[in-house]
């Protein structure tokens, strides 16, 4: 239940953070470039793509996948009381984000290799 919930909530905080930014890209291209709604809609459309989101959400959960596993791994072999819980947050925190570093590159790697790059 842990692994599950900590991928599907990496997955729907992803969804929350895409809504967030395409709001507010929105409200500031009509805001303070005055833009126009179709001119917005229409470099958004142009722009993304259904295979970058999925992507991101394909990040969205190996990330939550390998935050959970080294989380639980860390905090399951912790020694020595309360010294050793801090000690285990810190090293879980430090290791899960530089593989994380490395699983973005290999699936950044992957989704350039597959899906081919438009050129304007």
């Amino acid at each position: 239940p842990l692994l599950l919930a900590g991928i599907l909530v990496s997955a729907l905080l992803n969804l929350i953070v895409i809504f967030v930014s395409i709001v507010s890209a929105y409200l500031f291209g009509l805001g303070v470039l005055h833009g126009t709604k179709g001119s917005f809609f229409a470099s958004f459309t142009e722009f993304a793509s259904v295979p970058d989101f999925v992507t991101s959400e394909l990040k969205a959960c190996a990330f939550g996948l390998t935050a959970v596993l080294i989380a639980a791994y860390k905090g399951l072999n912790t020694r020595r009381g309360p010294t050793g819980v801090g000690e285990a947050v810190n090293q879980s925190v430090v290791i899960t984000g530089i593989i994380l570093f490395g699983i973005n590159l290999v699936i950044t790697e992957i989704f350039f290799a597959v899906v081919p790059q438009r050129t304007f």
